[in-house]
């Protein structure tokens, strides 16, 4: 079935690709007739521990918009308990935070394809921060709903930032290992901030976690404003071009000092109405359409796992906070497991260069090679479906695991094999849609966090009720069968849609 579904995309996507390479072309083809200098061939002047720097520094500011998102669910029950509301309302809180965090990638990630990456960061932490306060000094449930909404839109702006510099400063043959770097703040986001949160539950009111995110927010904004380069290719090229001044720093003078300073280059794209329906470009493509939803139900399943374990562990085990809190812990060690493995092994890059292999294409260090020809849906495919059926079969067996009620360490192993394998997968996902859209990193990693916060929400909102209606068993069960279901789908329309 994989590779009746890998086959199928190819037709396609590869126009989208010749299309959004020949956009790109000014900055990854050597023209003959051109003297360039060694500096200009190179995809990125960073140097490679530059980029890991960079590229790491990028996840953990990113890492906010997961760390915000999950690091309060511990306390759900005790802000419920102040503001005097049910269950159903303070989830709710959880709710607007997913939609504002879906809907608002999809204006603000297409500007940072044109602006930069340093102007919308900048912003986003900001903004995050200065609402982050607000919620810590919050005492009634609408501004805490207005403010989650507000700091939802901070965090979104950062969601991106990551997964954006890889691909300006990464070949796509190289992007796997540098990928686990990212892969830092959706690991270790909805799996530690609960565990910090129920920690610091012990030692004050829930109001701790939001002054907590205010001085994290406050430290990085220090660090980000004078520090981090723009590496956005549509402003600096491959970092050899000079930004205009209020997108320059001091790292970004530094690098180019190395070698030749290079004249600023040409707005390829302006700012205009367009740029903000950017995002439109990938949900028209039928097959990044398909395979976001993919993603976004895959995502809608965790985020259920992840809002209901302070009910039902606190109502099945007698859980107190803190335990809950670290009843996140499997989740965090299978995200970092399979970072390990992606950043030492790297199959997902392994499985790329064997496809280059046989087709004979040489892939050169530091060079963006001509790829379009290349099965590169076979390359990242062949890697997620295998971990999209073993994710599946676990999430049922984690619901029958609390249904049955055995003993705790049951469904806390099957935590981490449910994470391992989910977020591998959604890494190969991510690549994929970012090798059919080689000019929009930004908004491709933006489209893909939609998806994932969007059914996210939705989600959230039901599994109280289905839990409560039927069970964790036939509850989970529902939601692994949904994953089983939906990979057909998108296979057969697949193959229908193809001329």
């Amino acid at each position: 079935m994989t590779s009746m579904l890998v086959g199928s995309l190819s037709s396609d996507t590869t126009l989208v690709l010749r299309k959004e390479n020949e956009i790109l072309s000014h900055d990854m083809v050597v023209h003959p007739n051109e003297q360039t200098s060694q500096q200009e061939n190179v995809y990125s002047i960073f140097t490679l521990s530059e980029r890991r720097i960079l590229v790491f520094a990028t996840s953990i500011v990113s890492f906010i918009g997961p760390l915000t998102g999950n690091i309060y669910t511990p306390v759900l029950n005790s802000i419920a308990q102040e503001l005097q509301i049910s269950t159903a309302e303070v989830n709710l809180s959880i709710t607007v935070y997913l939609i504002s965090q879906g809907v608002a990638p999809i204006f603000i990630a297409p500007i940072s394809d044109v602006i930069g990456r340093r102007v919308i960061c900048i912003l986003g932490l900001i903004i995050f921060t200065t609402s982050s306060l607000g919620l810590a000094l919050n005492s009634h449930y609408a501004a805490l709903l207005g403010l989650r909404c507000i700091q939802s839109l901070g965090a979104s702006a950062l969601a991106s930032i990551s997964g954006a510099v890889v691909a300006d400063c990464v070949v796509p043959a190289d992007r796997g290992s540098f990928m686990g770097f990212t892969m830092i703040g959706p690991i270790l986001g909805p799996s530690l901030s609960p565990i910090l949160g129920g920690l610091l539950s012990q030692y004050g009111d829930w109001r701790v976690v939001f002054w907590v995110l205010t001085g994290f927010g406050s430290v990085l904004s220090v660090l980000v404003i004078p520090f981090l380069p723009e590496t956005c290719r549509a402003v600096v090229g491959n970092g050899s071009h000079a930004p205009s001044s209020y997108q320059d720093s001091w790292a970004n003078r530094r690098v180019r000092h190395r070698g030749n300073v290079q004249a600023r280059l040409p707005r390829s794209k302006s700012f205009t109405l367009s740029t903000l329906l950017g995002m439109w470009v990938v949900f028209s493509d039928i097959k990044s359409l398909l395979i976001l939803i993919l993603s976004g139900f895959v995502s809608a399943g965790f985020w259920c796992i992840t809002t209901s374990i302070p009910s039902q562990y606190s109502k099945i085990y007698h859980f107190s906070d803190s335990s809950v809190g670290l009843s996140y812990l499997p989740m965090a060690a299978g995200g970092l497991v399979v970072t390990f493995v992606i950043g030492k092994w790297d199959p997902i890059d392994g499985n790329y260069r064997r496809h280059a292999r046989r087709m004979g294409i040489d892939l050169q260090k530091d060079h963006l090679c001509e790829i379009s020809n290349f099965p590169f849906h076979k390359a990242r495919l062949q890697v997620a479906a295998p971990l999209l059926l073993a994710c599946s079969l676990f999430v049922v067996g984690y619901g029958w695991a609390l249904e049955t009620r055995v003993f705790p360490a049951g469904p806390l192993v099957l935590l981490f094999f449910i994470c391992f394998c989910m977020m591998g997968m959604g890494k190969a996902i991510q690549m994929l849609l970012m090798d059919m859209h080689p000019s929009r990193p930004a908004t491709v990693v933006a489209a893909f966090n939609v998806a994932k916060s969007l059914l996210g929400a939705s989600m959230t909102a039901a599994s109280a009720p289905m839990i409560e209606a039927t069970g964790n068993g036939w509850t989970y069960t529902t939601i692994g069968g949904s994953w089983l279901f939906v990979f057909p789908v998108i296979w057969l329309t697949q193959r229908l849609w193809t001329p």
